[in-house]
């Protein structure tokens, strides 16, 4: 039969059908072509998102290590400062991320990876401010990741942070030994934050602005919301 006579005796065939017939016909004919339809809708939808969430301008950058927060930790503390410092996040993009271990004991491969990550932070510009334990940021600072922590502050606001119950974190390096930030073991936000804290208190954690900083404001009001000043 040739081809012609074949989609003429489908069409016949379809017109004949009850309204049943026909969209289990569809269903079954066509069921590839629309579950491929299906797949490019969903994978644009998702391309367009991210395209819109990354074209905005970015409020903060900040980075937690070795938290023991569970991995949607990253949008609560997000939506906590856009609430906080009444930030909209339809235009300006927050990230947080919490997601990053180092093992400063055993190079493990997610340790590399982070490793990697936060070098890629810093040299594309794209890293205001760096939580984590003692040891880790003592091992950053002689790398010049760290800024002075009065490129956020006046030395009245940082007096006020150390009576509240957070000491002042010295950086050191090229031999020069600044403030970069400030530990933040008491800080009740991140205790309440989940069922276990946010940090290991033990491994005292020190916030810290980076050599990197481009979003002053914004740190400062990370911090705010950390210390509860």
């Amino acid at each position: 039969m040739a081809i012609k006579d074949e989609i003429r005796e489908e069409q016949k065939k379809f017109k004949d059908m009850p309204l049943k017939g026909k969209i289990g016909y569809i269903r079954d004919y066509y069921k590839f072509h629309i579950l491929i339809g299906i797949l490019v809708i969903i994978f644009g939808a998702v391309f367009l998102r991210d395209y819109i969430v990354n074209s905005r301008p970015d409020y903060l950058n900040a980075v937690m290590l070795n938290t023991i927060l569970d991995y949607a930790a990253d949008s609560d503390i997000t939506g906590d400062l856009a609430a906080y410092a009444g930030v909209d996040r339809e235009e300006y993009k927050i990230t947080i991320d919490t997601t990053m271990r180092i093992d400063l004991e055993h190079n493990d491969q997610m340790s590399m990876a982070s490793e990697q990550k936060i070098l890629a932070l810093f040299s594309a510009d794209e890293i205001d401010v760096m939580a984590a334990p003692l040891a880790i940021m003592d091992t950053y600072a002689p790398e010049n990741a760290f800024s002075d922590i009065h490129a956020i502050m006046d030395d009245a606001q940082i007096k006020a942070m150390e009576e509240a119950g957070f000491p002042v974190y010295y950086a050191t390096c090229d031999g020069q030994t600044f403030p970069a930030g400030f530990y933040i073991r008491d800080s009740v936000y991140l205790r309440d934050l989940s069922e276990h804290g946010t940090f290991v208190p033990e491994e005292e954690p020190v916030f810290a602005v980076t050599s990197r900083l481009k979003h002053p404001d914004a740190a400062l009001q990370l911090l705010k919301m950390i210390s509860g000043q």
